[in-house]
């Protein structure tokens, strides 16, 4: 099956900057087959896509092999359309879009290799009771029949569990069983949200059914809560029983994919996936290393011209101590909103465009904070046009205020809110590119974006430019951790001392971090330091070829007007826009010189005298 493929990641030349008028007709039509087929597909099945749009939903999430099979024939049918694009007819954007279509379902397809070592559904980073909470939380509520929708979503979440549940019993007769650190992350999880009752996920605001008199919103809002009670606590009871009775004392006593039959060629899949990026995670982790072993020399030169204590372990616990638990959440956001205050100025110095809103920032829900507990940024969508970061009482802790400065330019601007405002915000990005998301991309973005923070002079002050190391080394101490975990068969202790060297927490936060982020999701923890590394490559080899011709300005407007493509495509079109500025300053060069010429001829003529009649 994974030979089935292609690379997408062999990139064929850009087309030419001109196709006849119709190749491109007959090429504009293929291409419009294929993404036909696409989005008809991508919006029955992907419940991301559909809401984005403002589409209704039809279909439950499926977590069957037959899905998975169902993901190759799609993947199989659209590759078969893409193979007869002419594309050195296409422009240069929907030249871009077809390598990332083919990108995205060639990624999507190859998972089906990897049915019954994949236990995501599980996770509660991946579940698919996610899927539900987004309907939840993303449906439209504007008529009587988007409320009867409604219903049945809330209805269909015990028949998710009972798919969840069929699904661990059907791996575990073939000998495929879940960490214990992931079962016991889930038994949390669920607890949860049999805990919140009817404030859970499924929970509408009044504000949400404005549309509704007072009698319809009351028997809608009943009709939520009973269902709550009779039939979706009761699933969570049941699914809690079978985790924590029957399943819990079978679980696997290590973490990490590498003990499966197949687990570690899932883990380069997942890599690749999450990163875009096809380096093998040996090499990953040997990068990872030795980005390591230069940040700690740089923090330990750091120590000694602060005159701080030179012992970095007994430095940070002193730090962690001094930096103490904020007042409030509320008392962070205000100083989020300082360091973005400072920023805001020099932005016009490396930034030719800004989003036209702040993202909103406030505090989680006890829903939002249980779905996403050390707190999340959600991208403009069709409920929220704007982006909002929401906090959770974690942020309160050291483990984010030693990093603060550094976490409000990854996260807000110049990081994920301003990538994610003039991407998906852009009407000039075709859609499909628009709503596309590459881990490598955007957590890529956040960490180049915190570093370009500090070239703009925002790491002043000692301990912001330290926590700022700190951020960057947990960055790829994750990276380090999740290669070890699931690739080369870490144990938990092993990657707690790798990534305590680089937050202010203590062991057993730490312990939720790997599994929260590491064990929970493999692959994804090391997307931020791999993006980010080539992202700041791109722009160093784009500094070297253009050299007095660099802008910041223009360069950074090209990587944030393509959307959030596989980096590999973002560095084909790279190739390709040096090219054509290198082109467009040539033509305007030789016009210029040809324009200088004309002027001098035509002041020459002017200065010689007309000769006399019959003069020789």
């Amino acid at each position: 099956m994974l030979g089935v493929f292609p690379s997408a990641c062999a990139l064929v030349n850009p087309p030419p900057l001109r196709p006849s008028p119709g190749d491109s007709a007959i090429a504009l039509r293929v291409l419009d087959e294929v993404m036909t087929e696409y989005w008809r597909n991508a919006v029955a099945r992907r419940y991301d896509l559909a809401l984005a749009n403002g589409l209704r939903l039809n279909l439950l999430p499926d977590l069957s092999e037959e899905s998975r099979k169902n993901d190759v024939r799609v993947a199989q049918r659209l590759a078969r359309g893409l193979d007869r694009l002419n594309v050195s007819a296409l422009s240069q954007s929907d030249y871009l879009t077809t390598l990332a279509l083919r990108w995205d379902t060639e990624a999507r397809a190859e998972a089906a290799a990897f049915y019954w070592m994949d236990f995501s559904f599980l996770s509660p980073a991946t579940t698919p009771v996610r899927n539900l909470t987004d309907v939840y939380r993303l449906h439209p509520l504007a008529t009587a029949g988007d409320a009867e929708r409604y219903l049945y979503f809330v209805e269909a979440f015990p028949f998710i569990l009972e798919r969840i549940q069929s699904g661990l019993e059907e791996r575990r007769t073939r000998g495929y069983v879940a960490p214990r650190e992931m079962v016991e992350s889930a038994i949390g999880f669920y607890r949860g949200l049999l805990g919140l009752g009817a404030e859970g996920p499924w929970h509408v605001s009044p504000e949400r059914l404005a549309a509704f008199d007072s009698t319809s919103r009351q028997a809608f809002t009943a009709e939520v809560e009973q269902i709550v009670t009779l039939r979706i606590g009761p699933a969570l009871d049941s699914l809690l029983g079978y985790l924590s009775n029957s399943y819990l004392p079978h679980a696997s006593e290590r973490p990490g994919l590498w003990q499966y039959p197949g687990g570690k060629e899932l883990y380069r899949h997942l890599l690749r996936r999450e990163s875009s990026l096809d380096v093998p995670p040996e090499e990953a982790q040997r990068v990872g290393l030795g980005e390591l072993r230069r940040i700690d020399s740089t923090m330990a030169a750091f120590r000694r011209q602060q005159r701080w204590n030179p012992d970095a372990r007994v430095f940070h616990d002193s730090l962690r101590l001094a930096i103490g638990v904020a007042r409030s959440v509320d008392a962070v956001i205000d100083s989020l909103r300082a360091h973005q205050a400072r920023l805001i100025p020099s932005l016009a110095t490396q930034f030719a465009r800004v989003p036209a809103h702040d993202a909103i920032v406030r505090p989680a829900t006890p829903a939002e904070a249980l779905l996403w507990p050390d707190g999340v940024y959600l991208a403009p969508n069709v409920a929220d046009t704007i982006g909002t970061l929401l906090l959770t009482e974690r942020w309160r802790r050291p483990t984010v205020g030693g990093v603060l400065a550094s976490t409000s330019y990854r996260l807000l601007v110049p990081g994920r809110h301003f990538e994610a405002a003039l991407t998906r915000g852009n009407p000039e990005i075709p859609v499909f590119r628009r709503q596309m998301e590459t881990p490598g991309f955007t957590n890529g973005w956040e960490q180049y974006a915190a570093s370009l923070a500090g070239e703009m002079g925002m790491y002043s002050a000692p301990l912001d430019a330290y926590g700022r190391l700190l951020d960057e080394g947990a960055s790829v101490a994750l990276l380090v951790v999740d290669t070890g975990i699931h690739y080369l068969g870490w144990s938990m202790l092993q990657a707690r001392a790798v990534l305590g060297r680089y937050m202010l927490a203590t062991e057993a936060q730490l312990d939720t971090v790997l599994v929260e982020r590491v064990v929970n999701q493999p692959g994804s923890a090391g997307a931020g330091a791999l993006g980010a590394r080539e992202v700041a490559a791109m722009r160093a080899w784009m500094q070297r070829e253009q050299g007095n011709d660099y802008s910041a300005r223009a360069w950074h407007t090209e990587m944030l007007s393509l959307g959030s493509l596989p980096l590999p495509i973002v560095g084909s079109q790279l190739e390709w826009w040096l090219y054509d500025t290198a082109r467009q300053r040539a033509e305007a060069r030789a016009a210029a010189a040809r324009a200088a010429a004309a002027k001098a001829a035509a002041e020459k003529s002017a200065k010689v005298p007309p000769k006399k009649p019959g003069a020789p």
